[in-house]
């Protein structure tokens, strides 16, 4: 019985299965990549927007004195 099974999984490896199996496997690892590349390049992103956000409160909230300043210091920093 295990003979059988050897001797069939001889017969399925073959060259062209074995390069098969290698262009599937390199696939994959190309679409797992380029998932996690763009999953990171959207949190880069938010990032970069995030800091624009904290600068433009910072700018709100600090040296204002009145709502002319305000509105002043906003148009200037954008």
């Amino acid at each position: 019985m295990t003979q059988d099974f050897w001797d069939k999984a001889k017969s399925f490896i073959t060259t062209d299965n074995i390069a098969l199996l290698s262009v599937i496997i390199t696939a994959m690892i190309f679409i797992i990549n380029r998932h996690a590349e763009l999953r990171y390049k959207k949190h880069d992103d938010k990032k970069a927007q995030y800091i624009k956000l904290i600068e433009l409160l910072n700018v709100i909230y600090t040296a204002t004195k009145n709502k002319k300043d305000i509105a002043y210091n906003i148009m200037c920093n954008l």
